[in-house]
């Protein structure tokens, strides 16, 4: 009997070791973990997941701001997401002048009642009257950096 109820266990923790859930290669829109961003503009991420639940998840990226969710933000929600595939979410600071330090990935079951997977990334992304992000130069960094003092007329 002791064989048996072994050999049971052993299967049972092999299943929901072969359970699939997971979010990767996640791009962040901005095209950098640091950025500014004018409030109501929304910040999109795209990314792969695969899911082995049957009835789906429920992918959400919301924002954290000194570990607690960043007041007054917004968020896209989050349809079904069943197999595996591409997947998109955003959000957004309605109002304030907030800084957002990092980014909470959580892939929940269909009815929201338990969480499959949660991670966290770091970045410094700050709301307010102003923004600017996604900026790309002509000149190579090496060429086009100056010196504080360093006359830029020449």
């Amino acid at each position: 009997m002791k064989p048996f109820l072994t050999l049971t266990a052993f299967l049972l923790f092999g299943l929901l070791l072969a359970a699939q859930n997971d979010i990767c290669r996640i791009d962040l829109g901005s095209g950098t973990r640091a950025a500014a961003f004018v409030n109501g503009e929304n910040v999109t991420f795209d990314f792969e997941y695969s899911t082995d639940e049957v009835a789906g998840v429920r992918i959400f990226a919301r924002p954290f701001t000194n570990g607690s969710l960043t007041p007054n933000y917004a968020d896209s929600g989050s349809p079904l997401y069943t197999g595996s595939g591409v997947g998109l979410t955003s959000f957004t600071i309605s109002t304030g002048t907030v800084k957002v330090d990092e980014i909470r990935f959580q892939l929940l079951t269909a009815d929201q009642s338990v969480l499959l997977r949660e991670f966290f990334i770091p970045v410094a992304y700050d709301f307010g009257e102003n923004g600017v992000h996604s900026l790309t130069f002509s000149t190579p960094a090496e060429v086009g950096s100056f010196l504080n003092t360093e006359d830029v007329t020449r």
